[in-house]
Order: C-alpha cells, then sequence, then structure tokens
C-alpha cells in the first residue's frame, strides 16, 4: 500500500487477508520490499503509464529467499512486475504471484 492509502485505511488490506489466510508455517511479511519514492496516483494511468509510474518503485530489503508475491487487486500486473524485478535484481527467487481480485 502507499504510504496515502495506509493513512487512510490504517492497515494493508492485501496482508491483513494473507496473514489470515496463511498456513501456520508460512511466513508473511510486508517488509520485503520498501518505496524508494513515492508513486503518481495510477488510477488515472493507462498501462504504459503504470509501467513508467512503477519502473524501478522498489528496493528489496531481503535476500536468499523464495517469495510468492501477493496483491489486493490487479490491473495492468505493473506493479507485481516491478516488485518481482527487485526482489530478483538481489537474488530472491520469486516462485509465483497471487492476486485477490483482477480489475477488468
Amino acid at each position: 500500500s502507499s504510504k496515502t492509502n495506509f493513512r487512510k485505511r490504517g492497515l494493508n488490506p492485501a496482508f491483513e487477508i494473507l496473514k489470515r489466510a496463511a498456513p501456520a508455517d508460512i511466513r508473511v511479511s510486508q517488509r520485503a520490499l520498501a518505496h524508494q519514492r513515492q508513486p503518481a496516483d495510477q488510477r488515472r494511468l493507462n498501462q504504459t503509464g503504470r509501467l513508467v509510474n512503477v519502473s524501478e518503485l522498489f528496493r528489496a530489503r531481503i535476500k536468499a529467499e523464495r517469495v510468492l508475491l501477493f496483491d489486493d487487486v490487479k490491473t495492468t500486473g505493473s506493479t507485481l512486475r516491478s516488485a518481482k524485478l527487485a526482489l530478483e535484481k538481489v537474488g530472491v527467487e520469486v516462485v509465483g504471484t497471487c492476486v485477490l481480485a483482477k480489475r477488468f
């Protein structure tokens, strides 16, 4: 979640859902990635605009782990792609992605 959305909601919905749904032996963390900058609001951006907006948005905060990326809503996949690239850049294996809802 962006800082603005987190302040508005008081929580990260994707994290809360996954934390409650994951088996006890699966570690759930929202600290694997950090924003390097604040992105623009993506609601009015097309696919190309979203790709540019989140390009190199994240930096990885973990190393040498296997991860499953989880997001609450997938619109174009730009955010997940940027997150995956940041993790792979430091050698983290992204075993898959999961989304709660896909926007059409």
